[in-house]
């Protein structure tokens, strides 16, 4: 279901995205504490861990974001993974806002 939902996320109405989108399996493994709009990029502070080429999925008031991890800093250092309790900089492909929910798509 993960496929159909990337393929048809772009030219399918909300509604049906939203009906697509619950067939996926997430697990919440974080928050936004930090949206840098110049870059763009935000900070994650993470519950659990996460990697690069995970699919994580953020979720807010008005913000619905489903994207691969391709880009992943801790204190301006790249990192391959961060764990539980750390700070990561992502970047991002739109605008997110601080206290949106990150989830991990796990992919069956």
């Amino acid at each position: 279901m993960c496929v159909i939902r990337e393929k048809y996320s772009q030219s399918v109405s909300r509604k049906k995205r939203k009906e697509v989108r619950e067939f996926m399996k997430e697990e919440q493994i974080g928050k936004i504490t930090h949206f840098f709009p110049h870059i763009p990029a935000g900070v994650i502070e993470l519950e659990k861990e996460l990697k690069i080429s995970d699919k994580i999925h953020i979720k807010g008031h008005t913000t619905d974001l489903t994207q691969i991890i391709d880009s992943m800093q801790i204190d301006n250092v790249s990192v391959q993974e961060g764990k539980k309790g750390d700070d990561v900089a992502i970047k991002l492909k739109d605008r997110v806002r601080i206290h949106d929910l990150v989830y991990k798509v796990i992919e069956e």
